[in-house]
């Protein structure tokens, strides 16, 4: 992966590349801004309600 940057004080995006030639552009203030633990949980959400395997108390880790 490869990071492109602009260097300024009002730089608001980020950019990266992959060998896939995927390019992202990234918004800066809305990443700064992101709580991890609610992101986190919102990304695990749907395996927490439906993978039958797990116990309960995994299942509550972000209630």
């Amino acid at each position: 992966m490869k990071l492109l940057t602009q260097n300024s004080a009002q730089s608001r995006w980020l950019f990266s590349a992959s060998a896939d030639e995927r390019l992202i552009r990234w918004n800066l203030e809305a990443v700064m801004t992101v709580d991890p633990l609610d992101y986190a949980c919102d990304w695990v959400q749907d395996y927490l309600t439906t993978h039958a395997d797990l116990g309960d108390e995994t299942r509550q880790i972000c209630d």
